[in-house]
């Protein structure tokens, strides 16, 4: 990853830029895909701190909203 921006008011993503310097931490939402390197994007499972499997969310979610 070289740069990350903020998404703007209109959409876009021309917002403020995101610091992603050595001392920054952030929080980014994906799935479990792509944050084990699907696509081509960056291998981030190593340094997940909390993670919700999709598609558990999703098993969970029909559970507790079927009839």
């Amino acid at each position: 990853m070289t740069g990350a921006v903020r998404q703007a008011a209109d959409g876009s993503c021309t917002g403020a830029p995101i610091d992603l310097t050595v001392g920054s931490t952030y929080k980014i939402a994906e799935n479990d895909f792509m944050a084990s390197g699907g696509d081509g994007y960056p291998f981030f499972t190593p340094r997940v701190t909390t993670q919700d499997i999709m598609d558990q969310v999703l098993a969970d979610y029909i559970t507790a909203n079927s009839p």
